[in-house]
Parts: C-alpha cells; sequence; structure tokens
C-alpha cells in the first residue's frame, strides 16, 4: 500500500467513525424502490488518478445512481456534439434551487439553467435520445460503464417507479417540448432519462468514474481515454458551479 493510499485509507475510516453512528434522516420515498433501501448501508470511497482506491464500509452495495448519473451524461453530450452546441440547449449557471424544482427557464434563450438539475438533465437526455435514436439506453450505459471500468445495468424496478411516479419530470419534459428544447418524442426522451438515474453501481464504481473525469477523461486503471480533456474540463467546472442545487 503506497503512503498516499495508506492516509485516504485512514482518513476515511476516522469519517467513518465520525459519521456511521449518526441515525438522523430517512431514506427517500419518491420513487418506491428508494423507500426500500437498508437504511443502515454506509460507505466511503476513494480512486486516485493512479488507480489506487481506498474504502471502508459497504463499497460493493448496489444503488441506482440517481443524480450522480448526470455529470456524466452531460459528458457524453459534450463528446457528441461538442461544448458550443450543448450551450446553445442548457446553460451554465446555478440556480440555488433544488434539483427537481419546476423553475422558471433562463429569461431570453429559454433554455435551462444547467446540466445539474433535472430540467437541464432531461434536456441533455433528448440530445442523447435524438443522437442515440436506435438504441439509446445501450449507447448510454457504454459510456457510463466505460468510466466505471466495467459493466453497468438498469435496475428493473427502480426504473418502472421512475416511470410511474415521475409526474413533475413529465411536466418538465413538456414545458421543455413546448418551447423547443427538443423535437423527439417526449415519452421516448423520458424513458431514457428515467433509465439513466435507474442506472445501478456501488461506491467504488462512482469513485472510479470521479477520477476518471479528474485525470483529464482518462480512465484511471486502464487507461482508456474515455472523453477527451476538454469535456473533462467543462464537467468539472459545471459540477463545481452548479453541482449542488440549494
Amino acid at each position: 500500500m503506497s503512503d498516499v493510499l495508506a492516509a485516504l485509507q485512514a482518513a476515511l475510516l476516522e469519517a467513518e467513525l465520525a459519521t456511521r453512528t449518526k441515525l438522523d434522516g430517512a431514506v427517500a420515498t419518491y420513487i418506491p424502490r428508494l423507500a426500500t433501501v437498508e437504511p443502515d448501508q454506509f460507505a466511503l470511497a476513494v480512486c486516485t488518478i493512479g488507480g489506487e482506491v481506498a474504502w471502508v464500509g459497504d463499497c460493493e452495495a448496489q444503488f441506482s445512481l440517481q443524480s450522480t448519473s448526470k455529470p456524466f451524461a452531460y459528458a457524453a453530450a459534450l463528446a457528441l456534439l461538442g461544448r458550443d452546441a450543448v450551450r446553445e440547449r442548457v446553460g451554465v449557471e446555478p440556480t440555488g434551487r433544488a434539483f427537481d424544482s419546476f423553475v422558471r427557464l433562463e429569461a431570453g434563450t429559454q433554455r435551462p439553467h444547467n446540466p445539474m438539475i433535472n430540467v437541464g438533465a432531461i434536456a441533455i437526455a433528448a440530445i442523447l435520445q435524438a443522437q442515440y435514436a436506435a438504441a439509446p439506453i445501450g449507447e448510454l450505459l457504454r459510456q457510463l460503464s466505460a468510466f466505471a471500468g466495467r459493466d453497468l445495468q438498469v435496475d428493473a424496478e427502480t426504473y418502472l417507479g421512475e416511470r410511474d411516479t415521475g409526474h413533475i419530470n413529465r411536466a418538465i419534459a413538456y414545458l421543455l417540448r413546448h418551447h423547443g428544447a427538443f423535437t423527439v418524442d417526449v415519452d421516448s426522451v423520458l424513458d431514457l432519462y428515467f433509465q439513466q438515474c435507474a442506472v445501478e453501481g456501488t461506491c467504488r464504481d462512482l469513485a472510479v468514474m470521479a477520477a476518471t473525469l479528474a485525470n483529464g477523461g482518462v480512465h484511471p486503471k486502464s487507461q482508456m481515454q474515455v472523453v477527451s480533456p476538454l469535456v473533462a474540463r467543462d464537467v468539472v467546472a459545471v459540477m463545481s458551479t452548479c453541482g449542488l442545487y440549494d
């Protein structure tokens, strides 16, 4: 174990001791599958750009990526169309609102403010749906799996719950369609978005995916160039400024 990995492991153990016993809060219930998650599960993981992983807790436990999928879907859109074309459709300004807030679009442009809130992520899904018309979820899974370095899959139960309870997201999609944000079928866009949120991974997967962005788009273990350095830079910049909602 390298000195860096040992230091990271010690820091994670310290964080685990400080937080694992905190029992306030509750699991999310807005999607049926999330309401059944074991509330005592706990995991932390860090991956260096050299490919070393430190972790504690239930790091092999699978869970749906939900909003943590948004940066990687944004990266896929940037890689397909380039920064200028994507920014014509989705802005890069923070909103100070909740992730699922039914907010006004940008004055004048009628764009979503940024791709890290649901309205922007649905606009990104519309881009991907149009570009991946033949097999949208298969292509997006391929991209997400490249970031993780292993094959990721959609959890069917979570996806169906997203589809059956996502009324705010459905309203957002129709608002975008009304303003001409996309021209493809609303239901097909939502289907891709709901499946995107239902992709399952682990804390270790997300640590490796984050390290790929931090490493200029190069997977830290395989050395595969997943996205270009410019795409990775743009994604990290938007995450830094717009990725924490309110």
